[in-house]
């Protein structure tokens, strides 16, 4: 069973599952987003389970939510035939489920099912080599010459990045952050949905079949009777999605400002190498001409 598409385009399909892998291996070829969001992959987690376990108003997720929530990430059984069942390392990340599940094992199974396959080949990374790796460094090293008419423009902007860059660097710093913490839970809002979505779906399929008739006229009454909810589901996703691509819009337009000033930071003792030769060049001339005076 798939998911809805438009659900899946709005959070970029597969950042939950991107970011822990990235998290436990380590690439430089993925998304800049996935690399922000794997540098707080614990409070990621937390946000997904909270949004799963709101519902029931517990401390905990039931194993059907967990096994949607896998399905979801598209962690199916994949459990190595070398290896012993006990090995909890490489067991299948839905197996020997508990009826509830705290948080500390949510996080167990979900971390534990990337770090055994970290090692190995994985699945969800593309080649890359050592050519490729070298062309991602050239690129992002790439700077084109800065140059200036005089050497007072040199002074001058030299020191207005010397004041303004490490209050920049701050405050970019702590943009990012923010919208972090807001695409993680966006994007656990729209893990939530998915995984209600499947349950709801489930639930409709399971019915036994003596009681298939009866089950169809109530929720035909039901549905006569409450009109509303459906409608205010459908705004309710709709409204996630849009603010998880505007969350996602802002992280992309503030990872382009912080590499900017990386950018630019490099440059600086370039800077600083050229103004002290034309410091030296000028006193070189003033010597002179205190000579032919």
């Amino acid at each position: 069973e798939t998911v809805s598409a438009g659900v899946r385009t709005a959070r970029k399909s597969e950042w939950l599952r991107s970011a822990l892998a990235h998290h436990h291996c380590p690439d430089e070829g993925v998304d800049n987003e996935i690399v922000v969001l794997a540098t707080g992959i614990d409070q990621y987690l937390q946000e997904v389970f909270h949004h799963l376990a709101f519902p029931s108003q517990e401390d905990s997720v039931s194993a059907e939510d967990f096994a949607a929530l896998c399905a979801v990430l598209g962690l199916r059984g994949t459990e190595d035939a070398t290896r012993k069942l006990k090995d909890e390392e490489f067991r299948d990340v839905c197996a020997a489920l508990p009826e509830h599940i705290p948080f500390k094992e949510f996080h167990s199974r979900l971390c534990g099912f990337f770090r055994a396959r970290s090692s190995a080949q994985s699945a969800w990374r593309l080649p890359v080599s050592e050519d490729t790796e070298l062309v991602e460094r050239q690129i992002r090293l790439r700077w084109p010459r800065y140059r200036r008419r005089n050497r007072s423009s040199h002074t001058e902007r030299l020191k207005k990045v010397s004041i303004f860059f490490p209050e920049e660097v701050a405050a970019l710093r702590e943009l990012v952050e923010d919208l972090r913490s807001a695409l993680q839970g966006s994007d656990a809002r729209c893990l939530a949905l998915e995984v209600a979505l499947r349950r709801e779906r489930s639930s409709r399929t399971t019915f036994p079949s003596g009681c298939k008739a009866a089950a169809l006229e109530s929720s035909d009454a039901s549905e006569k009777l409450n009109p509303a909810p459906d409608g205010a589901q459908r705004d309710g996703a709709k409204e996630v999605e849009r603010r998880a691509e505007e969350a996602r819009e802002a992280l992309r337009v503030g990872l382009q400002r912080v590499r900017l000033i990386q950018e630019q930071a490099q440059s600086v003792p370039q800077l600083q190498s050229r103004i002290s030769q034309l410091e030296t060049e000028l006193q070189q001339y003033r010597c002179a001409c205190m000579v032919f005076i």
